[in-house]
């Protein structure tokens, strides 16, 4: 499971990992994807801020 770097994502975090008996990580795109042209997305902070405008461009729409 991964879970979004919010306040407090740490403590849930270890909650989720304690109760739930799966392993648990904060979300950092910058190890997965690459982002030369915004570098300021590299920091997960601002990947939350923009978690959502992110995946949508990832979808593919397409005509029915």
């Amino acid at each position: 499971m991964v879970v979004t770097p919010v306040s407090g994502a740490g403590d849930l975090q270890d909650y989720l990992a304690a109760n739930l008996g799966v392993p648990v990580a904060l979300l950092d795109l910058s190890q997965i994807m690459d982002f030369p042209h915004t570098p300021e997305l590299r920091e997960p902070a601002r990947q939350t801020q923009c978690l959502q405008m992110i995946g949508a461009s990832m979808r593919e729409e397409t005509a029915s």
